[in-house]
């Protein structure tokens, strides 16, 4: 029987998403969700004013760390808090919206953005009392060309605030300090330096995680805080949620052992155990370059019998990318024993680097943009004790070799991937033979 001619494609493979592909509609949701925008705005932005008068939304916004923050939030306020875990742009940020109930006692949402025209409508829908930003980075430097054009946007947030609401700043970012200028409501800053209003001091890494002195805008309001989370630059977090609940009138010490048994947020820096007593530290949900030196940071403070690094691209990585990827590479020979590399030729210019500053060249092995020879490549290679940084862009899906790793059946081996679901473990085509990768749906989302 000959083929369907092309063309009909669209119409032939519709059903085919459903049988033999079952699920494979849901790779199409999202972007059928997108439609809605208009009108959900509009609901979403009605329901805001006229039943949650009552509810105190609080805002996260800024290029890195978003995520961990609200969870950390949510967690440190305690009861009374709408979770959500929807998303954090368009439609699925106003369906956050409408999920909240008017008797929550506050709503935390993390707003994202991918270019310029969108954080004003966000702010008209929220209408925030509180805005934090956590930083300003490079992240969309192909569609906000530079920082001062990254914080013009994202300021936008903070504008919306009234006068009787609060601005939670990272003060040891100058771009977010910036934003101060910006606002007439009440500004409280956070961060690492003395002169901030919410600090952190005396940080000490620790297995797992680490500690720091909490220091709330009360002199007298010390006290030592404990995490589970990898990294010095995770104390950020902390230090919103803690003065967020202690604005609420939640004691220092209550708020300490709330925050102490947060986890890591899903591939940011979260520990994995593998079954052969390796463990892989999954950091690939974003990859900025900020994020891999601050990835970098926290692996080198974890005890292992041996480091490993599975490093992709750099995600719209600034400037040249041959001498940024050289000194990734040198910054690597420093922290790993054996690294795989995984993505464009330009990471060929991360093992240049890798293999000037001292690294053998067999220890740094490159697989091209496929995650299946590094499958079976770490299969033969990981052994007991041995610690696995996962850390690049997200849209090479690095999540497929810790569920491969973790004995789960991975058959996906795309190179490049646009499917918006929360991650490979709940896509439906992850475990599919690659007769399911020539549908025509499959094909406009993902790259062979």
């Amino acid at each position: 029987m000959k083929p369907l001619p092309r063309f009909l494609s669209p119409i032939s493979d519709l059903p085919r998403l459903f049988w033999p592909i079952r699920g494979g509609y849901k790779i199409l949701v999202p972007h059928a969700m997108d439609r809605a925008w208009p009108v959900l705005f509009l609901l979403a932005s009605a329901y805001r004013r006229l039943f949650l008068r009552n509810v105190r939304f609080i805002v996260v916004i800024g290029s890195v760390g978003k995520t961990t923050t609200k969870q950390a939030i949510d967690r440190a306020l305690g009861q009374g808090v709408a979770c959500h875990n929807i998303g954090n742009y368009g439609v699925a940020l106003a369906l956050n919206v409408l999920s909240t109930k008017p008797q929550d006692r506050f709503s935390v949402c993390e707003v994202g953005i991918a270019g310029t025209g969108r954080m004003a409508s966000y702010a008209r829908m929220l209408r925030p009392d509180v805005v934090v930003v956590t930083a300003v980075k490079s992240d969309h430097n192909r569609s906000l060309r530079t920082l001062e054009d990254t914080r013009r946007e994202k300021v936008k947030m903070v504008q919306a605030l009234r006068p009787d609401g609060l601005a939670v700043l990272n003060g040891d970012d100058e771009h977010v300090r910036w934003m101060a200028t910006q606002t007439l409501a009440r500004i409280v800053t956070y961060g690492f330096g003395e002169e901030n209003t919410v600090r952190a001091s005396d940080y000490t890494a620790e297995s797992p995680g680490g500690s720091f002195t909490l220091r709330l805008p009360d002199p007298a309001q010390a006290v030592r805080l404990r995490t589970r989370l990898l990294g010095r630059h995770m104390a950020y977090p902390l230090l919103v949620a803690a003065f967020l609940a202690h604005e609420a009138g939640v004691a220092p010490e209550e708020i300490s052992g709330r925050l102490a048994a947060l986890e890591a947020a899903i591939r940011r820096l979260q520990p994995v155990a593998l079954p052969n007593g390796a463990t892989i530290i999954c950091d690939d949900f974003k990859g900025s370059l900020e994020s891999f030196h601050a990835a970098f940071e926290a692996f080198s403070t974890i005890p292992a019998k041996r480091r490993v690094m599975v490093l992709a691209d750099v995600h719209e990585p600034p400037g040249l990318q041959g001498p940024m990827y050289r000194d990734l590479g040198a910054r690597v020979a420093a922290l790993a024993d054996f690294v795989v590399l995984i993505g464009s030729d330009g990471l060929l210019s991360l093992r240049t680097g890798a293999v000037r500053a001292g690294m053998k060249p067999e220890r740094v092995r490159f697989v091209g943009a496929r995650v299946a020879p590094a499958i079976a490549l770490l299969q033969a290679e990981l052994r007991p004790g041995d610690v696995i940084l996962l850390k690049g862009t997200g849209s090479r899906r690095l999540e497929r070799l810790t569920l491969a790793l973790s004995g789960q059946i991975v058959r996906c081996n795309v190179s490049y991937c646009k499917v918006r679901l929360i991650g490979c473990q709940s896509c439906p085509l992850v475990r599919q033979e690659p007769a399911a990768f020539e549908n025509f749906y499959v094909r406009l989302l993902t790259r062979p």
